[in-house]
């Protein structure tokens, strides 16, 4: 798990606030409502949704879609959860989401641009490429929807934050007098760990578990790229000192194959760490498609990555803070 910046977020916390009825002006500061701009809304988010998969269909990956509640207060539980595993997670996670096309969305959504939709508001939804329609029949083949859920209730709570930043701690036994060296912990970092690497495994277990689908995927890749570009990937394999970033996600797929049929240990892990830092950079600095990335911490307003702001700013009063696993989260589009 990356780590968390202590320093700051202890300038941060120095004030606590009692419980009292709060007015409106500060309620709008950790509320969140609408903080993109009205022209951006479903159409935009289906759109989007429509483009990753056309894009991954060319990479010979599934989709993972984040799942956008209807519900106002679960999309922003959403938001939270979705933000602190992009930013927090451990390599296990951007491993698997290597092997994935990631978007937000809501099922009526998924049901408009890919003909169904499972029943309910599951956590992730995986739509995986189908295979080859028959040909005679003049029926086109839909893809296989895999439902991704997690227990996450326990996670929303704590990510929820509340008026002191010391709720945030995991209390350190006093009676310990190594306590003051021990470091710094905090509520949800063991959770969000285990959530993480659960969905890293299941997402690696999806795309490449299944021989036959995988090696279908990898001709997909294949056939997607030049030969130029094959052979650029062919050479970092070899020993190249770089690779280009773009065709690392867009190689994916062949570059797992090298490494899953790899002997050498070392060559099997550098590709790894590669395809976990270049997902983990793309999805943590790049807005997910259906999203943008915000940031709060507390009272003093949301900020939308790339343009946007939402609430008035009254400075960091220090009355209210964010969790630090999700100050930065990902806000969903308008309708």
């Amino acid at each position: 798990m990356n780590d968390l910046n202590r320093r700051a977020f202890f300038s941060r916390s120095s004030l606590g606030f009692a419980a009292v009825a709060l007015p409106d002006w500060l309620r709008l500061g950790f509320q969140l409502q609408d903080p993109l701009p009205q022209d951006q809304g479903v159409a935009d988010r289906e759109r989007a949704l429509a483009d990753t998969i056309e894009r991954a269909r060319g990479r010979g990956k599934p989709v993972l879609v984040l799942v956008v509640p209807e519900d106002e207060r679960a999309s922003w539980d959403r938001a939270r959860s979705f933000g602190a595993i992009l930013n927090n997670g451990p390599d296990e996670l951007f491993l698997g989401l290597s092997l994935c096309e990631v978007a937000c969305a809501q099922m009526d959504e998924v049901q408009r641009v890919v003909g169904k939709r499972p029943e309910g508001e599951p956590f992730m939804l995986l739509i995986k490429q189908p295979r080859e329609a028959n040909a005679a029949s003049g029926i086109a083949a839909l893809p296989d929807l895999i439902v991704i859920d997690a227990d996450v209730d326990d996670l929303n709570e704590t990510l929820r934050g509340g008026f002191s930043a010391q709720l945030f701690l995991i209390d350190l036994d006093t009676d310990d007098p190594d306590a003051a060296n021990q470091p710094i912990r905090l509520r949800g970092e063991e959770e969000l760990l285990e959530l993480s690497i659960e969905i890293g495994k299941r997402l690696i277990e999806e795309a490449a578990g299944d021989e036959e689908n995988f090696d279908r995927s990898l001709q997909q890749a294949r056939r997607a790229l030049s030969a130029t570009r094959i052979g650029a990937i062919n050479d970092w394999i070899d020993g190249a000192e770089s690779i280009d970033e773009d065709l690392v996600s867009g190689g994916a797929v062949i570059l797992y194959a090298a490494a899953k049929s790899a002997k050498d240990g070392q060559l099997r892990e550098r590709i790894h760490r590669r395809l976990q830092a270049v997902t983990r950079r793309i999805l943590s600095k790049e807005p997910v498609p259906g999203s943008k990335w915000a940031t709060s911490s507390g009272c003093g307003g949301i900020r939308v990555e790339g343009g946007g702001r939402f609430g008035q700013s009254y400075g960091r009063c220090g009355m209210a803070h964010s969790h630090p696993l999700s100050e930065r989260f990902l806000h969903f589009y308008s309708k």
